[in-house]
């Protein structure tokens, strides 16, 4: 067993012990701190060669002294300025990915703290999506990505002028983020809301069928190298990752008819928006590795709505009868929990970004 898979191990036992404290607030924070800590511990503190594009980006950090380098870089201005200015202080790579990791840990843990109803689940998707995993290799993306969270807050309260500075703040650090901006129209203007939900059951199929063009015209036009990993056949690439999103969108929709009242909830509108474009988007990733981790910014939201689903029906469920709401809760994360462990295990020997064998710095 590697290193890795003890540390759902160890957050589950967080969340039993944790779970006896009686006031919520302070379980709540005791367990998200420990939790965190824990991932941070792991990522902020590996080797340098702990992760497949590190290397790299190692490399890019050493040679990224001078100011023309920021405007003249292999990179997106933000990245390369952010390399410039800890050189110029004479930081190593080394400590420059431990303070990566801990603004990484950070901003998601505030941001699951603020919005899970279920941190247990957020943390176990956390590495279910392969999120954390990525944070070891993918360093631009992965900092566009905490910073879009950060926007989301924004988002939600129709502040344009903050959700504007972050979310190109994102951008400058990786460009796939200014994909993000669609979500301000999207989720805030009711109009083309309307619009975006009576069309979306059209633009589903459409997706599927001319899945293989679209996704062969946005490699040719932004990342040709990428097309010689691209599949032709879409049964070839479809998996447990397009089921598991469809099931969550569903589950989503659905979700009104057992409580009225979260139709005005701006959080649950958010999300759910938020989940029909991770869907459309992992509909076209079986085409090409390209799209899933694009699709990276969009799952990280689903972190927080699959455990706002979960208490959901919940809820429902409890109001009904408290002796069956007992029963399938338990179950639910008893599967939940043998089903992130078996995953987990299988996913960390694929090892797709190259984070095992392991070692501290």
């Amino acid at each position: 067993m590697t290193i890795y898979e003890w540390i759902f191990l160890l957050i589950t036992l967080y969340a039993i012990v944790c779970s006896f404290i009686p006031d919520d607030k302070i379980s709540r924070l005791l367990f998200t701190t420990f939790s965190s800590l824990h991932l941070f511990i792991i990522q902020g503190l590996r080797g340098t060669h702990v992760g497949g594009d590190l290397p790299g980006y190692q490399t890019f950090y050493q040679v990224t002294t001078n100011f023309s380098d920021v405007i003249n870089g292999k990179f997106e201005i933000g990245y390369n300025f952010i390399n410039y200015i800890f050189n110029i202080l004479q930081i190593n790579f080394q400590t420059f990915i431990g303070i990566i990791s801990f603004f990484v840990i950070l901003i998601f843990s505030i941001y699951i703290y603020k919005y899970s109803y279920n941190l247990f689940i957020s943390y176990g998707l956390y590495l279910f999506f392969g999120l954390y995993d990525f944070g070891f290799s993918g360093l631009r993306q992965i900092i566009a990505m905490s910073i879009l969270l950060i926007s989301f807050k924004f988002l939600i309260e129709k502040d344009f002028k903050k959700f504007l500075i972050f979310t190109t703040l994102a951008t400058l650090i990786h460009t796939t983020a200014i994909s993000f901006f669609i979500a301000y129209p999207l989720i805030n203007s009711n109009f083309i809301q309307k619009i975006y939900n009576k069309f979306f059951v059209v633009i589903l199929p459409f997706i599927i069928y001319f899945g293989g063009l679209i996704v062969y015209q946005v490699l040719k036009w932004f990342q040709p190298l990428l097309l010689v990993k691209f599949n032709l056949i879409y049964s070839e690439g479809f998996g447990m990752d397009e089921v598991f999103i469809i099931l969550i969108y569903l589950s989503g929709i659905l979700l009104p008819l057992f409580n009225k009242k979260i139709k005005k909830d701006r959080l649950y509108i958010s999300l759910q928006l938020l989940s029909s474009i991770t869907l459309g988007i992992q509909l076209l990733s079986p085409y090409s590795y390209y799209f899933t981790r694009f699709n990276l910014y969009y799952y990280q939201f689903m972190v927080i709505f699959v455990p706002y689903i979960f208490e959901g029906y919940a809820r429902y469920i409890m109001g009904k009868n408290k002796f069956v709401y007992l029963f399938l809760r338990y179950s639910a994360l008893l599967i939940f929990f043998f089903a992130i462990v078996f995953f987990y295990h299988g996913y960390i020997q694929t090892n797709p970004h190259k984070i095992v064998p392991y070692s501290f710095f």
